[in-house]
């Protein structure tokens, strides 16, 4: 029995002729008594090469000559395939084991264990910062009791999701997490009178402060108890006990059990695995340097390096299923058929970089200075040198079969070849490339598109729209497709998945109007808007259809976003052209210096007001209080230049930031459209400015619209209804003339313009004319409209 070769006479034949050529010897001529022995394919992209290994395989299972087991699928780096293994292998019905080393590292309880080192350190200015508390979170081992049970995984999520975005929007950080005040998802201010928090509000509030308190709870009398260990020792059995009251141990225990019954045995293996590797690094340490001062760092950073260099043990779950593995790992001599994918020149041989502090040339002098039990890396032409005999090694894995596969480029779209390991061996024993097309024709053989009725299916709909693209009339199909198709339609398991695949052939997604009983779904039959919705429809109606019907919001962050700014230069102004009004101060006699105080004082208000949480931001940081003062002079650069203006017009600010269409308070009366079908449309919104000025005995009224940009009126714009803004105010303005001027039922209006918000940059070519320095601010801010 000994003498009885474990291999093919073909295979030994390839063994043979790749000794002799890679000794760069003569090559004894050699024919292959069976051409299927080695089989070469190509295919278009790699799904497509995974497909048709899948489809092979199956082939043969099915055949019955082979199990799964015998069959060995190897590639040099499997981190190509490695997202699409388990789509593929699933749709054609393949149990499979991966037979790569995967660390410990990524494991959730190294993240929590991470985490809880990270969010606190006593010497640290800043503590519970958002990436620390939400891998603590996120690790989902640690979890809230509600009722006595742990919560429902579902609402922990939606719990955590919802607080993440009340941190991200406020930037809470640090005492707010342990604070005994709850969080608000709604924030009203004392004199607001229009929000009504809804008990939605109400519910999401309770969410996000059941998760707060879960930290606040749990983590600062960890903390506590940490502070005073003494010795890693101490440290040890605090983060132990620590674990287990928090019920770490005991979710984990549930994970492993839901994954036995779940029957995913590796997974309940690599649970168990971390658990007894942490076991074991917290005893090794406690051993070694169990006595010794604790220091936080240092004890993670020895906890962190074991799970580092720890690989989970690898178990197959079954006895009969394909191995995947890559061809640098020694592999049992039990398969019957390999496959080599990605089988191109970038794999076979391998490319060596030299990545290390010493190039080639610097090791082999280095070398020759070390002695016999010192040694470096070996250098890149000696581990190229290796490459055929790695080869070699997987070459010999099969007893039966060797099949060669690759695609002619990577996923980052490189251009590849055929592997020359794999040219020269089909050029000496003449063998043929086979290209099998991603989409099949239908005059293409079907050997390598039939596998599993779900794997089939995708290639029958593959042919099927080819067909259809040829002749939409009348698409005709090969026998073997058609009865393919016949089996599948009449399939009681496929059926109604064909016929619905099927319908998709045809299908144009061409936008069609929403129907009535849709919009008013969506909309109802009265339409709030303002005349910011209305121009956004006219902008882009899909993004309207988004954002107010479906009611989809981008999350806040905290930042000071454009919209932050322009609702801080609205609300500075307002509040500087109310005092004076109440002062009853004459724009024009103030002086810079008057300008500056004025600003300043209302600035400061607006940031220090415990109501208006809108502007804790500007002094959350040194930058944030730099862009405030920046912030603070455009406002100064434009009272001064509003004085100027007032110098050559008796126009004057009669109110500001004036609301219409609300019905509470002194608001101005909106604008009202009947529409058919008992449908009406209310324009509502808020007038940056209105000013007035008195000539002879009539008087004007006028609209000031702030914008951040040089904006100027356009007709055509206003006519298409991107640019509506001036027209429906000065129509507000128009249908309430009575309410603004009772005593002159003959006022009329005077224009409507745009004031650019801007803090002017005197130009050098200005300053080197002498010109007056004014005059650039006066155009740069020169207010533009009809």
């Amino acid at each position: 029995m000994a003498d009885q070769p474990r291999v093919t006479q073909d295979l030994l034949k390839l063994e043979r002729y790749w000794e002799q050529s890679s000794r760069m010897g003569a090559n004894t001529p050699s024919q292959l008594e069976s051409k299927k022995a080695i089989q070469v394919y190509q295919a278009d992209n790699l799904y497509s090469e995974l497909d048709q290994v899948a489809t092979m395989i199956h082939g043969m299972v099915a055949s019955g000559q082979y199990r799964y087991s015998d069959f060995l699928i190897l590639t040099r780096h499997l981190d190509a395939y490695n997202n699409i293994l388990e789509p593929v292998f699933s749709l054609q019905a393949i149990p499979y084991f991966k037979d790569i080393q995967k660390s410990m590292v990524d494991h959730p309880l190294v993240e929590l264990l991470g985490s809880l080192f990270d969010i606190y350190d006593p010497a640290r200015h800043r503590n519970y910062q958002y990436d620390d508390v939400m891998r603590f979170l996120k690790s989902e081992l640690v979890i809230p009791q509600v009722d006595g049970h742990p919560m429902a995984i579902a609402d922990y999520r939606e719990a955590v999701s919802r607080t993440e975005n009340l941190v991200l929007k406020n930037n809470y950080q640090g005492s707010r997490w342990t604070q005994d005040e709850d969080w608000q998802y709604v924030w009203v201010a004392d004199d607001d009178e229009g929000t009504v928090i809804t008990d939605q509000d109400k519910e999401i509030t309770q969410q996000i402060n059941v998760i707060r308190h879960l930290v606040k709870d749990t983590l600062p009398k960890f903390y506590r108890q940490l502070a005073k260990a003494r010795t890693n020792r101490d440290a040890a059995s605090v983060l132990y006990r620590f674990l287990t009251e928090a019920g770490v141990v005991d979710q984990l225990q549930a994970w492993r059990d839901a994954a036995v019954d779940d029957n995913h045995i590796n997974r309940s293996n690599q649970i168990e695995q971390v658990w007894r590797m942490f076991c074991s690094l917290l005893d090794e340490s406690v051993a070694i340097i169990g006595d010794k001062p604790f220091v936080a760092a240092d004890f993670w950073a020895l906890i962190y390096a074991g799970f580092e260099g720890a690989d989970y043990s690898q178990i197959p779950s079954t006895l009969d299923q394909v191995t995947v593995s890559e061809s640098g790992m020694v592999q049992m001599n039990n398969h019957k058929v390999t496959f080599i994918i990605g089988a191109n020149d970038d794999n076979m041989p391998a490319r060596t970089v030299n990545e290390n502090l010493f190039g080639d040339d610097d090791v082999a002098q280095l070398q020759q200075n070390l002695s016999d039990d010192q040694y470096l890396n070996d250098s890149s032409d000696a581990q190229m040198a290796f490459e055929p005999y790695l080869n070699y090694l997987a070459f010999m894995t099969p007893c039966e079969k060797l099949i060669f596969t690759y695609t002619g480029q990577t996923n980052d779209e490189t251009s590849v070849q055929l592997s020359p390991y794999v040219q020269r061996i089909a050029t000496h024993f003449g063998l043929k490339v086979n290209h099998y097309p991603a989409i099949p024709t239908s005059d293409q053989p079907i050997d390598l598109y039939v596998g599993t009725k779900r794997g089939t299916l995708h290639h029958l709909i593959q042919v099927i729209q080819a067909a259809y693209r040829d002749d939409p009339t009348a698409p005709t199909l090969s026998t073997a497709w058609r009865f393919i198709f016949s089996a599948l339609e009449n399939d009681s398991e496929l059926n109604q998945l064909t016929n619905r695949l099927l319908e998709s052939i045809a299908y144009k997604n061409d936008p069609k109007p929403l129907t009535p009983d849709i919009v008013t779904g969506l909309y109802g039959d009265k339409l709030d808007v303002s005349i910011s919705q209305l121009q956004s429809f006219y902008e882009n109606p899909y993004e309207y259809f988004l954002k107010y019907g479906l009611r989809l919001q981008e999350r806040q962050k905290f930042e000071l976003s454009s919209a932050s700014t322009g609702t801080f230069f609205h609300e500075a102004l307002d509040r500087i052209f109310k005092e004076v009004h109440e002062q009853q101060i004459d724009l024009t006699t103030l002086s810079d210096q008057d300008i500056e105080d004025l600003v300043a004082e209302n600035v400061q208000k607006m940031i220090t007001n415990p109501d208006n949480y809108q502007y804790v931001i500007l002094a959350s940081s040194n930058r944030m209080k730099y862009l405030t003062s920046q912030l603070q002079a455009t406002i100064q650069e434009m009272i001064r230049v509003m004085r100027d203006q007032q110098t050559a017009t008796p126009m004057r600010p009669r109110t500001t930031e004036k609301v219409f269409g609300q019905p509470s308070g002194d608001n101005l009366k909106g604008l009202s459209f009947e529409l058919p079908n008992n449908r009406q449309v209310n324009v509502r919104g808020r007038i940056d400015r209105i000013d007035s000025m008195t000539v002879g005995d009539k008087r004007y009224f006028g609209i000031v619209d702030y914008k951040s940009g040089n904006k100027l009126f356009d007709y055509t714009e206003a006519y298409t209804g991107i640019s509506m803004q001036l027209l429906t105010y000065l129509d507000v303005l128009k249908h309430n003339l009575l309410e603004l001027s009772p005593d002159d039922p003959d006022a009329s209006l005077a224009g409507a313009l745009y004031l650019h918000i801007i803090n002017s940059k005197l130009k050098t070519v200005d300053i080197q004319k002498k010109l007056d320095l004014k005059k650039p601010c006066w155009i740069s801010t020169n207010i533009r409209g009809f």
